[in-house]
């Protein structure tokens, strides 16, 4: 997706102050106008932003229903080419993110940049923690202070931006409300400091994670058994899949999946096959809810009705299949007996 593809058009910068945990909160510094851009500098902040959303680490989210942000109202309002009051919902954006943070939280920037895709325009939210120890000053432009963002290029918009997050909303052009990107969101540990930014944002997740999880693992598992015809590839795959599913990781992505575990020549095929069931292959939470009894065993079945079933690892590591050439498959298990019985 070409996400601004026309140059940013317009950005503002208000700094959120970090709060003393025994006194009364400090209101946000704003800018009173926005920040000047040059070509090079609005390319720069195109750049970051196509990067962010276009990682590995970006998600589809829709805004929720009944949500106590204002952020939706105001990314609705500044998406209408008739109300353009930049200046007044950034500032806005700011006090709720002031007014929700706690006082453990740091300081840092609320940046909302305002650009184009296909015409319309695009609205993003940046949320940027400030280095340690970094000194910001405003400048005065027309008689009203603002950023200057040759300075915050410097100083902040660096490689090493600490916890970079940013929300890109799109408007009518698309079937969800927009995309977010998020380091945390990735992770499986601190969940109440990942969502903070979507509550922050009023926005959820697209889609409901245990059943994406288990339309992704059934439909991944229907290509290998129809479009596999190779039953020691399939058995590998299969291995694969439940392998990715209960790793450590907390979203699951279909060409990640793909690029990692398939042949070449099975991942587009592969891609297209879950396309066509509607599931895309973009970034999703996983819950494994719906898919817990089918995760646990590796299940091998022979016309004869002979069945071989174990846990994956030890699977892996005491089967051996192979085909000797007939349309037959020769399975070999090198192993301990435990029990035999009927």
């Amino acid at each position: 997706m070409g996400v601004l593809g026309q140059p940013v058009e317009h950005i503002i910068i208000h700094e959120i102050i970090k709060q003393n945990l025994h006194s009364e909160k400090e209101p946000p510094i704003y800018s009173e106008i926005e920040s000047s851009l040059n070509d090079d500098m609005k390319k720069y902040i195109k750049d970051k932003i196509i990067d962010s959303v276009g990682s590995t680490k970006s998600f589809e989210v829709i805004f929720e229903e009944n949500t106590t942000s204002p952020i939706p109202e105001c990314i609705k309002s500044l998406l209408n080419e008739q109300t353009s009051d930049l200046v007044q919902h950034s500032k806005a954006i700011a006090d709720h993110l002031n007014l929700i943070q706690g006082g453990t939280s740091p300081g840092g920037l609320v940046t909302v940049v305002l650009g184009r895709i296909r015409q319309k325009r695009v609205i993003g939210v940046l949320k940027l923690e400030k280095e340690e120890g970094a000194r910001l000053e405003q400048t005065t432009r027309d008689g009203l202070v603002t950023y200057d963002m040759l300075h915050l290029r410097d100083l902040i918009l660096t490689e090493k931006t600490k916890l970079f997050k940013i929300g890109i909303f799109l408007g009518e052009a698309f079937e969800f409300d927009g995309m977010v990107c998020d380091n945390q969101l990735s992770l499986t540990s601190n969940r109440e400091v990942a969502d903070f930014f979507l509550r922050f944002l009023g926005c959820e997740l697209m889609g409901d994670p245990k059943v994406k999880t288990k339309e992704f693992f059934i439909t991944s598992q229907e290509f290998f058994k129809t479009q596999i015809p190779d039953p020691i590839r399939q058995m590998e795959y299969n291995i694969h899949l439940v392998s990715y599913v209960t790793s450590q990781t907390g979203t699951l992505n279909a060409k990640i999946f793909a690029n990692t575990n398939l042949n070449i020549e099975h991942r587009q095929p592969y891609l297209t096959h879950l396309s066509n069931k509607n599931i895309k292959d973009g970034n999703f939470r996983k819950d494994n809810t719906l898919i817990t009894n089918k995760i646990k065993k590796v299940i091998v079945g022979f016309e004869s009705g002979v069945t071989i079933m174990g846990d994956k690892e030890p699977f892996k590591e005491k089967v051996r299949l192979e085909q000797i050439g007939d349309g037959r498959t020769r399975a070999e298990i090198i192993d301990n007996i435990r029990k035999v019985g009927t």
